[in-house]
């Protein structure tokens, strides 16, 4: 199944799309998913940025950039292999909550 984790300061409104920070574990291909993103990130006029980054021992991709072009919203994204599902966590507020959100990632224990 899928496990699904949302905050946002003051008020959490599960019926938006997009939060301060979300987390995902769920099933799915990582490799696809990954393809997915980078070719994304290849597409020209493109803001989004995709780069490794390992999270708790965890070797995973991280992109950042604008995904919803329509409502302009920047978003910080990493995707984990996660035993035989993935993980990702995510911030649509980067400029405002990235050190939060890299003290969060830092912060994640996982057991392989």
């Amino acid at each position: 199944g899928t496990f699904v984790g949302i905050a946002d300061p003051d008020y959490v409104d599960v019926e938006k799309d997009n939060h301060v920070f979300s987390f995902e574990l769920k099933t799915g291909d990582y490799d696809k998913i990954v393809a997915d993103y980078n070719n994304q990130s290849k597409k020209v006029g493109t803001d989004i940025k995709a780069s490794d980054v390992t999270v708790s021992g965890i070797k995973g991709r991280r992109y950042v950039g604008t995904f919803d072009t329509k409502n302009k919203i920047k978003s910080d994204i990493v995707i984990l292999p996660y035993r035989e599902k993935l993980i990702v966590v995510k911030t649509d507020d980067p400029a405002k909550y990235g050190a939060s959100f890299n003290t969060v990632l830092n912060g994640i224990k996982l057991v392989p």
